[in-house]
């Protein structure tokens, strides 16, 4: 059974169950990753004995491009040989060496740009973080001090300072140097990160927890520092708002200012006096323009709460990996605990918010090994398409013995799918370090490509390739850190794209473009499901008298869908008003309404829905096979054409909610936002379906020229 299918069982189950508050436990499946397995590299060639002492290798962080090559940030110590290639630390270097480099789709490695430092006198540089922007151009975030070569190939450009600060830099597709500058804040422990928009924009979180708005050419823009600010902690953005996980001191008072002019203050918590981190957690909603706080959630005790890792889903619900204590309370009243907890000390926990900042949901994580030594989250993504969450985190023994865990969730936090590293017998045996380091462990999911990665470093252990379902044999060395990249299958099903016009850049995963010349001949069709145009509360009429700005007023729209009472007019409406609110704002005319596109794409989500696929291609019934076909049976003559898809969860969320949720993620792709803004287009059909085993929504847009 593969993991994905696996996963689909399990759901299947999950949903039975009633959920109100904290979640119940389900029964978990162990993944069969080596079914999905498409590679597995590690950092020295596998015919290559390593006989370099203290040579440690890691992966801190990837970033994908839209056609599947991987880049990332890392670092090796004194050499690095991987596909035939040599790469050894520069003249000037005393220690680690850090980089980025470019990998192709399959794991081989292209090139690294090294660092040539820590350069011998005290400075040093740490590259942590990695982004691309829609124009291939690379970031690198990370820590430096001294002064240090930028451009990788001459003695030109640096940054420079005295005491340790945070640098950020800009390369283009090839690793040339843009630009690169040095900011006021920086700790070299604290791991930080950042983001890229659409625009060229970055946004920092860094030491101590500040957020800074950096413009495309480097210009720190605005630098917000939150109150009691300590470590950093992760962060994300989606549409103009900026989500972060970090963390503050609770040692004394928190006043906390909203952009709304109100203000909430917390009292100081007296902190136990065993614990070496006293800090609180907290979850935040900023305006991403200016970087007021909207909304703020704290998770706090006596102890010690961190969180490592934040994600948001396309409606907005924000999902932290973190660690806490079983003392840590949660909620907006910090009324809320954990309902079960496993041993006294750094407990992982996964914990979900509305967009609002509400608490949804919280649960605590299990570790094979009982023996109390700590917790740490690591990573955290959501699947877009059915808000399904993948974590990695870390656990200790008393033996200070690691394992590693990849897991996923659905969208209601119950586990459903889990895998072990470094576990044998119940016990941690994999990873050993005996000091504070972690086993550093990643996933990076790629929806466009249909896969994940897992990737990192272990530390002082040799890595065992049928762990990750390889056949590979296990590298000869056991001193040194080793990194390793793995590549699996997301979904059994395959992507398409769909477009019928030239110059179109598509982009595969949520859907959006492809070619065909089919013109069928004209079939009868209607909806008469009873959902169609049979709703009393909206008629396609309707669309030729409601304005925007009247339909946006009415009451019926911020109703929670109901399963039982779906109205899916109208949310086919709210999908095509909120759809035209994003154009206009791009200085577009409105689309108009075509009834003819409408049922098209009606008829499209409710097959995807009724037979369980997702794609432009239905591979049930051959006479609506493409977009193209299901238009022209609807009266849509010749011309330019083009379809949306995507799928997102709808639980617990209103019509207008979860009509946002949709065109956010269409114009966060740049081949769906095309559609969209295109000029070449005047009219426009949404249709959505609900998938009620899944809770999840599936949706079309049509466009056309004409009508």
């Amino acid at each position: 059974m593969t993991f994905a299918s696996i996963s689909k069982q399990f759901i299947a189950l999950s949903l039975t169950s009633s959920f109100i508050g904290l979640t119940p436990e389900v029964s978990v499946a162990q993944s069969n990753l080596s079914s999905n397995l498409e590679f597995l590299n590690f950092s020295s060639d596998q015919t290559e004995r390593q006989t370099i002492e203290d040579n440690d290798k890691g992966l801190l962080d990837i970033e994908l491009d839209q056609s599947g090559n991987i880049f990332a940030v890392g670092f090796f110590r004194k050499a690095l040989n991987m596909n035939g290639n040599h790469y050894s630390c520069g003249s000037k270097a005393s220690g680690t060496t850090y980089f980025f480099g470019k990998f192709d789709p399959t794991g081989r490695l292209q090139w690294i740009k090294p660092f040539d430092s820590p350069v011998k006198g005290g400075g040093y540089l740490s590259a942590e973080k990695i982004e691309l922007d829609p124009s291939g151009n690379i970031y690198v975030f990370g820590v430096h001090k001294g002064k240090q070569d930028m451009d990788l190939s001459s003695d030109t450009d640096y940054i420079e300072s005295e005491s340790t600060v945070d640098f950020l830099a800009k390369y283009d597709k090839t690793g040339q140097l843009i630009w690169a500058r040095s900011y006021t804040s920086g700790f070299y422990s604290s791991t930080r990160d950042f983001v890229v928009d659409s625009k060229g924009n970055s946004y920092l979180i860094s030491y101590p927890a500040n957020v800074a708005k950096i413009s495309p050419s480097g210009e720190e823009i605005y630098r917000k520092y939150l109150p009691n600010g300590n470590t950093p902690g992760s962060i994300q953005l989606k549409g103009d708002k900026l989500y972060l996980g970090t963390s503050i001191s609770g040692d004394y008072e928190i006043s906390l200012n909203f952009k709304d002019g109100s203000q909430k203050n917390y009292a100081a918590i007296k902190k136990d006096k065993d614990y070496f981190y006293n800090t609180e957690a907290m979850v935040a909603c900023l305006d991403a323009s200016t970087g007021e706080m909207i909304w703020a959630n704290l998770i706090r005790s006596s102890q010690s709460e961190e969180i490592a890792s934040i994600s948001v889903d396309a409606n907005h619900n924000v999902t932290v990996l973190g660690t806490c204590s079983s003392k840590s309370t949660f909620g907006i009243n910090q009324s809320e605990k954990l309902s079960k907890t496993y041993g006294n000390r750094n407990q992982a926990f996964i914990a979900q918010y509305a967009s609002s900042g509400k608490l949804k949901w919280v649960k605590a994580l299990e570790s094979r090994d009982k023996k109390n030594g700590g917790n740490y989250g690591e990573s955290l993504q959501i699947d877009p398409s059915n808000g399904e969450i993948y974590t990695t985190r870390a656990h200790c023994s008393e033996g200070l013995w690691w394992s590693v865990y990849f897991e996923k969730f659905n969208s209601y936090g119950q586990k459903i799918d889990s895998h072990v590293f470094g576990n044998k017998d119940g016990k941690n045996n994999g990873f050993y370090k005996s000091s504070c380091g972690t086993a550093n462990f990643f996933v990076h999911l790629d929806i466009r490509k249909n896969t994940f990665l897992l990737f990192g470093e272990g530390r002082s252990y040799v890595l065992d390739p049928k762990e990750f379902g390889s056949t590979r044999k296990a590298p000869e060395y056991s001193g040194n850190t080793e990194f390793f990249l793995a590549k699996y299958r997301l979904h059994e099903y395959a992507v398409d794209n769909w477009e019928n016009h030239e110059g179109s850049q598509t982009e595969p995963g949520i859907e959006s473009n492809g070619a065909s010349q089919n013109t069928p001949e004209l079939e009868a069709w209607s909806n008469t499901s009873g959902s169609g145009n049979s709703s009393k509360k909206w008629r396609d009429s309707d669309y030729k008298t409601t304005s925007r700005q009247a339909f946006m007023k009415l009451p019926q729209i911020k109703e929670k869908i109901d399963d039982n009472n779906f109205d899916q007019a109208l949310l086919d409406a709210c999908i095509f008003y909120v759809t035209n609110e994003k154009r206009v704002a791009h200085n577009r005319s409105p689309f108009k309404h075509s009834s003819s596109l409408r049922k098209a794409a009606d008829m499209h989500s409710e097959d995807m829905a009724r037979d369980n696929f997702y794609s432009h291609i239905n591979p049930k019934d051959g006479s609506k096979r493409d977009p193209g076909m299901r238009m022209a049976r609807f009266g849509v003559g010749d011309g330019q054409k083009a379809e949306n898809i995507a799928k997102v969860s709808y639980y617990g969320s209103t019509y207008l909610e979860v009509a946002y949720a949709f065109v956010d993620m269409w114009m966060d792709s740049p081949g769906h936002r095309k559609n969209i803004l295109s000029k070449e287009f005047n009219y426009l059909g949404c249709g959505m379906a609900l998938r009620k085993s899944t809770s999840s929504c599936l949706g079309t847009q049509n466009f056309s020229g004409g009508r």
